[in-house]
């Protein structure tokens, strides 16, 4: 079973494994470079907008944000999704967008 919830502080090392279980190709699609730990900690610290998908062995499985456009499209938002590879095909992805 896995759990949608915020996203929390106590996030940072199962954010930095599941990024870092992508694919470089996966990482392309990425504007941000996750795999780095101090882009982790950026995201920890502005957590509204964020969810996580864990599983039973409390492993982070799935992340989403809404990241708000600056400015006058401050009405309008970007949505990411980022699902394990291993955990892809199983509705971890369409939970966490419900979630957002």
């Amino acid at each position: 079973m896995t759990t949608i919830r915020p996203l929390a502080a106590t996030d940072a090392d199962g954010l930095v494994d599941l990024f870092a279980s992508l694919s470089e190709s996966d990482r392309t699609l990425i504007r941000e470079d996750l795999h780095d730990p101090s882009q982790v900690t950026r995201l920890l610290a502005h957590p509204e907008l964020r969810w996580v998908a864990v599983g039973d062995d409390g492993a982070v499985v799935g992340y989403s944000a809404v990241n708000r456009l600056p400015g006058w499209s401050d009405h309008v938002g970007e949505l990411r999704l980022v699902v394990r590879p291993a955990g892809r095909g199983g509705g971890v992805g369409r939970a966490l967008v419900r979630a957002a």
